[in-house]
C-alpha cells in the first residue's frame, strides 16, 4: 500500500471515529428513564465525572461506577477531549450518568463540576505502566488513534516505547492529551478537594497483582465520595464482577509489568523526561530504580 492511500485510510478513519462521537453524543444527551428505579436515580443521584490518565484503567473505574447503586449502567459514555462542544457535554450530564474521560485540569472544568455537583473522580496509574498499555493500544488495537501511523512506522517496539517516553514530533497534530506532558498537567486533580483520586494498584485487586483488602477499601471511598453506603453483600456483589468483564481495550491489567519492557536506554529517557512525576505522584521517591 502506498503512502498516500495509507494516509486516506487513516483520515476515513479519523472521521468514523468523529461521526460515531457525535452520535453518541446526540443519543446520551438524550437519554429517557424506562423503569421506577430509573426514575428514581434521576431524581436522588449524583452526576460521575470518571477521570483518568489514559491507559491508566479507565474501564476498570468506569465498570466500577457502573456496578454501584444510584447509576444506569447503560447511560454511560466517554466523551472526547480533542472534539469541540465539551463543555456542553459536561452541563448535560444528568444524574445517575457516569461520564469517563481524560481530561487534563483547567480551572474552568474545576468550577465546572463544581457548579453542577458532580462527584468528580482522577484514575492513575504507575505511569510507566501506562506507557507500557499505550504503546500495545495504539499500534495494535485503535487504528484511528493519531499516533496508530506514527507508532508502527518505527523499526521495533523498543523504539515504539521510547517514542510513548518522549513528546511526539509537532509535525503530527497531536491531541493535548496524548503530546506527553508526562501528567503533569493532570497533577493539579490531586489538589482540588471536590476530586477524590483513585490507584488502579488498588482498585484491581489480587487479579491484577494488588491486594483484595485495598480494592475493597478503595471501593467503599468511591461509594462514600458518592454519598452512598454500601452493605457486605453489595460490596461482595461489585468485587466478584470488578476485575473479569474486559473491554476491547483490555490487555492485561497487571501492577508492574513495566520492568518486563523497559531497558536502560528507557529507564534514563523516563527519568529526564517524568522522573519528578513518578515522585509527586508518589510511584518513586527518587531516581535510584
Amino acid at each position: 500500500m502506498t503512502d498516500f492511500a495509507k494516509d486516506v485510510k487513516h483520515a476515513i478513519r479519523m472521521q468514523r471515529r468523529v461521526i460515531r462521537k457525535r452520535l453518541q453524543y446526540a443519543v446520551m444527551r438524550n437519554v429517557i428513564p424506562l423503569n421506577a428505579t430509573e426514575r428514581q436515580i434521576t431524581n436522588t443521584s449524583v452526576r460521575v465525572m470518571a477521570n483518568s490518565i489514559p491507559k491508566a484503567g479507565t474501564n476498570l473505574l468506569s465498570r466500577l461506577m457502573r456496578l454501584l447503586p444510584g447509576t444506569v449502567d447503560r447511560w454511560t459514555y466517554h466523551v472526547d477531549e480533542s472534539l469541540s462542544g465539551l463543555e456542553h457535554q459536561i452541563e448535560c450530564g444528568r444524574p445517575g450518568q457516569v461520564i469517563t474521560a481524560h481530561l487534563p485540569w483547567t480551572q474552568a472544568l474545576a468550577d465546572q463540576f463544581n457548579r453542577l455537583d458532580y462527584r468528580t473522580f482522577l484514575m492513575v496509574r504507575d505511569p510507566r505502566d501506562v506507557v507500557v498499555s499505550g504503546v500495545h493500544y495504539v499500534t495494535k488495537m485503535d487504528m484511528g488513534h493519531p499516533l496508530h501511523r506514527y507508532l508502527n512506522s518505527l523499526p521495533d517496539d523498543d523504539a515504539r516505547l521510547l517514542a510513548m517516553i518522549n513528546p511526539p514530533p509537532a509535525d503530527l497534530g497531536i491531541p493535548d492529551v496524548w503530546k506527553n506532558d508526562s501528567f503533569r498537567t493532570f497533577l493539579p486533580w490531586f489538589d482540588e478537594p471536590a476530586c477524590m483520586v483513585i490507584r488502579f494498584e488498588d482498585l484491581v485487586g489480587a487479579q491484577g497483582g494488588g491486594s483484595d483488602e485495598a480494592q475493597q477499601q478503595c471501593i467503599r471511598n468511591v461509594a462514600k465520595h458518592m454519598r452512598m453506603d454500601l452493605s457486605d453483600d453489595q460490596l461482595d456483589t461489585i468485587t466478584k464482577a470488578l476485575f473479569g468483564n474486559k473491554s476491547r481495550t483490555f490487555r492485561k491489567g497487571q501492577i508492574g509489568d513495566w520492568p518486563n519492557h523497559f531497558n536502560d536506554a528507557h529507564k534514563a529517557a523516563y527519568k529526564k523526561q517524568a522522573g519528578d512525576v513518578l515522585i509527586k505522584m508518589g510511584y518513586e521517591t527518587g531516581l535510584d530504580w
